[in-house]
């Protein structure tokens, strides 16, 4: 689903009319922008049951070239990050565990 089908299905089930469409995706668009600002500003935006957004800051590492085999160091980097809420977790029914199965 892309930001124009979610803006459509939203409006569908709130049963809002034609002329707020554009309102609809000037607010999405705006919420976009508060949420990436504020995760570069190295804050947690954090929607109830729904997820938080955050930044993973990953360290320099060595790995492989997987066409030569030839050892490389991967530069460290600073990545957005999002963790879905509980509320979201548990209605796709995915279990979590703590520990892993060998």
């Amino acid at each position: 689903m892309n930001k124009k089908e979610l803006i459509e299905k939203t409006l569908e089930r709130a049963r809002l009319s034609e002329i707020v469409r554009r309102d609809a995706e000037i607010l999405l668009n705006h919420m976009i922008e508060v949420i990436k600002e504020s995760v570069v500003n190295g804050e947690e935006v954090t929607l109830k049951d729904f997820g938080t957004f955050t930044v993973a800051h990953h360290k320099e590492r060595r790995g492989y070239n997987p066409v030569t085999g030839q050892e490389m160091i991967i530069s460290s980097r600073t990545l957005p990050k999002f963790r879905p809420g509980k509320g979201w977790v548990e209605m796709l029914g995915v279990v979590q565990t703590d520990t892993q199965e060998q």
